[in-house]
């Protein structure tokens, strides 16, 4: 099952790699965590794949929505996408900074 979205975009002449979670797992506790068990041994595969759906569409959703603000001149790409840029070692930038507390890095002042 996939569990991200992954895109290019241009930007001032340079590519730019990006991904975007879709978090499905998240998606099904939220829509299901209150069933009784049985319920989800009766209708846990169907309610997995609803919940795909649903990730997919929140992501579909989002991204329509922030590129109109692009569109629109309200946002730059940049500023839109910026915490889902691809950093080395395929984690994203806001994953980077993170793990480092949301500190910037040493020297980067």
């Amino acid at each position: 099952m996939l569990k991200d979205i992954f895109f290019k975009i241009m930007v001032k002449e340079r590519e730019l790699p990006f991904r975007l979670p879709a978090n499905p797992d998240a998606v099904y506790a939220a829509l299901h965590a209150d069933a009784l068990p049985h319920y989800h041994e009766w209708y846990g595969e169907q309610w997995k794949i609803e919940a795909q759906r649903i990730a997919w569409r929140i992501c579909k959703t989002w991204l329509e929505a922030q590129l109109t603000l692009i569109n629109l001149d309200q946002a730059h790409i940049e500023e839109v996408f910026l915490p889902y840029l691809v950093m080395p070692g395929n984690k994203t930038l806001y994953e980077v900074m993170k793990g480092n507390q949301f500190l910037l890095p040493a020297g980067s002042s």
